[in-house]
């Protein structure tokens, strides 16, 4: 049905003075329904590939409606049906053409190609990967029953070698987590048909999109941002580049808030003005100490003759949850606590 003739339907329900408003509403929703549907018809009856698997059968049949997919995952995206109890009733062969019933043998009847290099009967998945069904999930995973384990405190599956910490050691989350999402695409961690990496936070991230993160030179995670792998290593580096780069004190401009050493001690420098072109810091001394027993607050104003150059930053590591106060360089501000550069001010 063209545009033109939906609209003369639509005019037709309008003006039919025997039908209620709701009943009028309802039969527009359908007339809109049905051209949708016809309309997906004629689209899915030409495609032979989908985002989801490669195999080598197309034009899946349903025991839901008469829309022809590329596959079942194609199907239930669409939301057009109830999700229960889908099946798929009839499969056609891309090589010679022949529309026949899923088999076990995971070959078609007529040139017995094979469709894929996995099938499960019981999720009706043709794929190139390696899958397992895991009858505690009730849905498939990537990997073997070598490589895949079923952790029944957390309620899901995971590799028996972990790709963060590149350990066999699993540590049970319990299943408050077992529900989430992926921290990068917020897809369903549970029931996704990808790969997922449990974190050392707790949370999840699928391989693929871990893969993609770590190219941007990102390693913390963007739920709690702590480090989502042992960045120690990295650390290191960062700190020799520190010693062997000091940043010259003529490119040190100070700043309110800073915290910079003086004769006396480390000065916080709450305000900065300057009078007869001589510029001063007001502010307060850190830990003054009265005698070894007793500290006071001390308060002051500085000039740039009694200021040193080194500044130290108040800031907040997202690895050890704790405040420190950090000597400042561009490379990166280290925690104090654990020596993370995982750091924001």
């Amino acid at each position: 049905m063209d545009e033109s003739n939906k609209r003369d339907q639509i005019k037709i329900i309008k003006s039919d003075t025997t039908l209620t408003e709701k009943e009028k509403s309802i039969k527009i929703q359908q007339l809109m329904s049905n051209n949708y549907i016809n309309k997906i018809q004629s689209e899915s009856n030409t495609s032979n590939t989908c985002s989801h698997y490669q195999k080598k059968c197309f034009k899946f049949k349903f025991s839901c409606c008469d829309i022809i997919d590329p596959c079942k995952r194609c199907h239930i995206e669409r939301g057009l049906c109830k999700l229960e109890n889908i099946k798929v009733l009839e499969i056609t062969c891309i090589e010679c053409g022949m529309t026949q019933k899923p088999n076990l043998h995971n070959e078609c009847e007529s040139c017995g190609i094979k469709f894929a290099n996995s099938y499960c009967a019981q999720c009706q998945i043709w794929t190139q990967k390696q899958i397992t069904h895991c009858i505690e999930c009730g849905i498939c995973r990537i990997g073997t029953k070598e490589t895949l384990f079923h952790c029944i405190d957390c309620g899901i599956c995971f590799n028996k070698l972990d790709l963060v910490e590149q350990t066999q050691i699993h540590q049970c989350i319990g299943k408050k987590y077992t529900y989430g999402i992926c921290v990068i695409c917020a897809e369903s961690t549970f029931t996704s048909q990808s790969e997922s990496i449990h974190l050392p936070c707790n949370h999840f991230i699928h391989r693929e999109c871990f893969d993609k993160y770590i190219e941007q030179n990102k390693y913390n995670c963007p739920h709690c941002k702590k480090s989502i792998c042992d960045m120690t290593s990295q650390w290191n580096f960062i700190r020799s580049k520190i010693k062997l780069h000091p940043i010259p004190n003529d490119m040190i401009s100070i700043e309110q808030f800073d915290i910079v050493d003086t004769q006396f001690g480390k000065f916080i420098v709450n305000s900065i003005e300057i009078i007869n072109g001589i510029k001063l810091f007001n502010g307060k001394f850190i830990n003054w100490f009265r005698d070894k027993n007793q500290t006071i607050c001390v308060s002051g104003t500085l000039n740039n003759s009694m200021v040193k150059k080194n500044i130290y930053k108040q800031i907040h590591c997202n690895d050890c949850i704790k405040k420190s106060t950090s000597l400042f360089h561009f490379y990166g501000l280290e925690c104090n606590n654990c020596g993370s550069f995982n750091t924001q001010e």
